[in-house]
């Protein structure tokens, strides 16, 4: 476009944007690389935070869903009852955690069998210092 052209408010306009000059700006080094990283990690922090929610979604959700119908829990303690009942059961001892707490619940400390402690031996000691025994 040639000067002839311009109409005379083109021309003020453009007077006008000469006269402009950008304005001198202040650059911190350390300010700049701060953003830099930050913006650098804006990317990697959305899927976190994405991955992080889903996570969360699926263990509500999980939590909330309502427990298997009593035919799949019934199927189950049938295998456990028949696979119980297929092993040897060996005798249980007197003092195995399970007698101790059925005795426990059913009669008190009273249930508990007794406690059959190693025989006790008295000593008897005597003073071996001569200044003693004549006391």
């Amino acid at each position: 476009m040639s000067d002839q052209e311009l109409n005379l408010s083109d021309q003020e306009f453009e007077a006008a944007l000469r006269s402009l000059s950008p304005r001198a700006i202040r650059l911190d080094p350390a300010e700049a690389a701060f953003q830099a990283g930050q913006r650098s990690v804006r990317a990697q922090l959305r899927r976190w935070r994405a991955a992080t929610g889903t996570l969360l979604l699926f263990a509500v959700g999980s939590w909330l869903l309502p427990k298997q119908p009593s035919s799949v829990r019934d199927t189950r303690n049938r295998v456990l009852a028949a696979t119980t009942a297929s092993r040897q059961a060996e005798p249980i001892s007197d003092q195995s955690m399970i007698k101790l707490q059925n005795a426990m619940w059913e009669s008190g400390v009273d249930g508990l069998s007794p406690v059959s402690l190693a025989p006790v031996k008295l000593l008897n000691i005597q003073a071996n210092n001569p200044s003693e025994a004549g006391e």
